[in-house]
C-alpha cells in the first residue's frame, strides 16, 4: 500500500543537505519528507 508513496531519492538527499547546512541550534528535532506533495516539514522542539 505504501510502496507507491515512497519519496523521491533526490528529494530526500536535498532535504538532508538542507539539514546539514542549517546552523547548530536551529536544526529541527524531526523532519518529514512528504512523498505526496514533494515538500519537507520541520518539527521544532
Amino acid at each position: 500500500m505504501f510502496a507507491s508513496l515512497k519519496p523521491d531519492r533526490e528529494l530526500v538527499a536535498d532535504t538532508i543537505l538542507k539539514l546539514i547546512d542549517t546552523p547548530k541550534g536551529e536544526r529541527p528535532l524531526r523532519t518529514v519528507v512528504d512523498p505526496v506533495t514533494g515538500k519537507f516539514f520541520r518539527n521544532s522542539q
